[in-house]
């Protein structure tokens, strides 16, 4: 007799919401809508207004880890051929990690920081149809694409058009598109958005029902630092000369000056328009 297969608690909870879901009927989208408010974390759309793509320097590269077992090595961190940062999701697992949440009173996560079975989740997958978003520098760590849910929430999340990708389109819409977002920094969160098709509106979202990232102000100031230190970098080997400290990391310090030179001024060019 067969060994019985092993029951995964997540699958477990996963399969639960997927048919409370459908079963839901007319109270469907009111189950989602409940869920998808108070189990997320956003940032303040103050720092949206400053900060509209949090690491513009930055792109997602599933690939940069390398396979052992084909002998490819691990690049996380080195520059691509444009000299952006190959990530693998892990900036931006971090961006949050010593930030308390700001929600409603006496709610389970106010005042708290997340623990473990958090996913840093890209809300709009699809870079309007054409490749996924996450994969393009002007939507990776573009604030209205990104929030943080649950695992398995995150997971449901992924289904194209599904109820909870739009229940998370329209509260990103809601918060963020309406912030004003002056210079260039609004001609760069105008871009941005061009990508991003305009979700159905759901007039269900309270917003006080929303929990946040406290301390936008410093996140603002970290942000903005850590892109002021990549431009004088790369103007640094501009100018023909070595880097004496560290940038981002030693495999992106390292492979700046291989970089070709169009392709990093139009990099300077790109990110000082974020400072």
């Amino acid at each position: 007799m067969s060994m019985p297969s092993l029951v995964d608690g997540d699958n477990l909870l996963y399969r639960l919401l997927t048919d409370l879901i459908k079963q839901g009927g007319s109270n469907g989208q009111w189950l989602v809508d409940h869920i998808v408010a108070d189990c997320s974390v956003w940032f303040d759309p103050a720092v949206y207004t400053e900060c509209p793509i949090l690491l513009p320097w930055a792109v997602r590269d599933p690939k940069c880890r390398g396979n052992r077992l084909k002998g490819l090595p691990d690049e996380w961190g080195a520059p691509n051929d444009k000299g952006y940062f190959r990530d693998d999701n892990s900036l931006v697992k971090g961006l949050v990690k010593a930030l308390r949440i700001r929600g409603p009173q006496n709610g389970y996560m106010t005042g708290r920081r997340l623990g473990r079975g958090w996913v840093a989740a890209h809300i709009w997958r699809d870079n309007d149809g054409d490749s996924l978003a996450s994969r393009d520098p002007l939507l990776y760590t573009f604030v209205p694409n990104l929030v943080w849910l649950p695992r398995q929430l995150a997971k449901l999340s992924d289904i194209e058009d599904g109820p909870v990708q739009t229940a998370l389109k329209s509260i990103s819409f809601a918060l963020y598109r309406g912030s004003r977002v002056s210079g260039s920094r609004h001609q760069i969160a105008e871009r941005s958005w061009a990508y991003l098709p305009m979700p159905p509106l759901s007039s269900a979202i309270v917003e006080s029902r929303l929990s946040f990232f406290d301390d936008a102000a410093t996140t603002i100031r970290l942000r903005t630092k850590r892109t002021i230190e990549v431009v004088s970098a790369l103007e640094a080997i501009s100018r023909g000369e070595e880097l004496n400290t560290k940038i981002l990391s030693s495999r992106y310090s390292s492979g700046l000056s291989s970089i070709d030179a169009a392709a990093r001024q139009k990099l300077i060019w790109e990110l000082k328009r974020h400072i």
